[in-house]
């Protein structure tokens, strides 16, 4: 990482702290993830279209996170028993894409050293993810360490 704080793989406290809390974008910045999600999306489509939802409503390239969100806007005016048995199926698919997904994580090589480094620095520091925090703890042997 290069930046204030780390010069020529030298890492200084910086001189002037102009914040205490650090936020990270989980996926793609501390862990590398692959997930599937074409075919995800192609899995979920023929469920939505059996249950009466036209493919053409989620649009020409329809996202993995779009399906879902649109998908409730659109169940919101259905009757609850049939809104969940829809989501429950959905739900058994995106959970086989996202343990697919978490069984390939893996942090980026200096991630631990940077998390570590900030943390003795004092700084407080979150991650944001759109899985859970199983996936975060996991993906940094939180579980097994005890801290991160």
């Amino acid at each position: 990482m290069t930046g204030a704080g780390f010069q020529k793989g030298i890492q200084v406290m910086p001189e002037v702290r102009q914040f205490d809390i650090i936020l990270f974008d989980l996926e793609g910045t501390l862990v590398d993830f692959q997930w599937r999600l074409g075919d995800a999306v192609k899995e979920i489509l023929p469920v939505l279209a059996k249950a009466g939802i036209d493919p053409a409503r989620y649009g020409k390239t329809p996202s993995y996170a779009g399906l879902y969100n649109t998908t409730r806007d659109i169940t919101g005016v259905w009757d609850l028993r049939d809104t969940a048995r829809l989501f429950e199926q959905l739900a058994a698919i995106y959970d086989k894409y996202n343990r697919d997904a978490l069984s390939r994580w893996a942090p980026y090589p200096d991630s631990q050293q940077v998390l570590e480094r900030l943390s003795a620095w004092g700084y407080r520091m979150g991650g944001v993810s759109n899985y859970g925090s199983h996936a975060v703890m996991f993906s940094f042997g939180r579980r097994k360490s005890g801290h991160g």
